[in-house]
């Protein structure tokens, strides 16, 4: 019993150790992608969307656009990642905005002719040399400037 007992402590030792290293580069790649809007003039919107993804997983994020708000969208990404897709789309699934790299991080513009609901999309790519059950953060931080007519 005493013998089963240290393995799960070992066991939660090396899960949460792990566990906070993720955290922390996730944290940093939040803090990168939130001074892009700050040098930019972007009032980020509070919150930034994070998680931890592996080769061919999507993660997706609803938001609403207002019109009259100028908006950069800023994906970072772990470098252990091979890369990534990103997409923005309409509630009906109507691609507005598509773009794919190898970099770790992709910024973009995008105004709305419309107030709307809108899908943004992070699917990371596939590669033949990176781990397959590696994962990586990927987060997705947006912010804002109000348009004056």
């Amino acid at each position: 019993m005493a013998k089963l007992l240290s393995y799960l402590i070992i066991f939660i030792f090396f899960f949460t150790n792990s566990f906070g290293q993720s955290t922390s580069t996730c944290k940093e790649l939040a803090e990168r992608g939130i001074a892009i809007l700050n040098e930019n003039s972007y009032i980020p919107d509070g919150r930034y969307n994070s998680t931890l993804l592996k080769e061919n997983e999507v993660s997706q994020v609803y938001k609403p656009f207002i019109k009259g708000k100028k908006y950069m969208i800023v994906i970072t990404a772990d470098k252990v990642l091979p890369g990534f897709e990103v997409s923005l789309a309409d509630m009906t699934r109507k691609i507005i905005y598509n773009d794919s790299t190898s970099d770790n991080k992709i910024i973009f513009e995008y105004t709305p002719e419309k107030s709307q609901n809108l899908i943004i999309s992070v699917k990371v790519n596939e590669s033949e040399e990176v781990e397959k059950n590696l994962r990586g953060c990927v987060n997705i931080i947006i912010g804002s400037i109000r348009i004056i007519d």
